[in-house]
């Protein structure tokens, strides 16, 4: 197996208190919860990045300068032996028509507040289980 780092760039997407969530059915993190997120693409910016993966996913449009960059994880997963740099964006401005533009990949998008979010512990995808464990104290609706 290749031995190699990807970059992953998720976005928390706030609106209202509430965060978008979705509920993959695809065979990565399957029947876990996650916020849009994707693969960081050669030469593209990390706001660049969550623009176009909440664009891909969601229908939502946003601006890069709207991106928050919050934090950085270094993941190894030794069990499918991959090694991620996971990057959690928050995004709060955003045009508003929601769609699950990936049915084959997500069952529906949801919102949750980050108290529920927590509380869904192993439903969540596990880099969002990381950050909840990095940053215990965090609360999307101070940023």
């Amino acid at each position: 197996m290749e031995k190699i780092i990807r970059v992953w760039i998720w976005s928390f997407i706030v609106k209202d208190w509430k965060i978008l969530y979705g509920l993959r059915k695809s065979k990565h993190w399957e029947w876990k919860y996650s916020p849009p997120g994707g693969h960081l693409e050669y030469w593209e910016s990390i706001e660049w990045c969550a623009v176009r993966e909440l664009y891909e996913e969601t229908w939502l449009i946003a601006q890069e300068k709207n991106v928050i960059v919050y934090a950085t994880l270094n993941e190894i997963y030794p069990n499918n032996e991959k090694h991620y740099i996971n990057i959690s964006t928050f995004i709060t401005e955003f045009t508003w028509e929601l769609k699950n533009m990936e049915p084959d990949k997500l069952e529906k998008w949801e919102w949750f507040s980050w108290d529920e979010i927590k509380k869904l512990w192993d439903k969540n995808f596990l880099p969002v289980q990381n950050f909840i464990e990095k940053y215990p104290d965090f609360d999307p609706n101070t940023l």
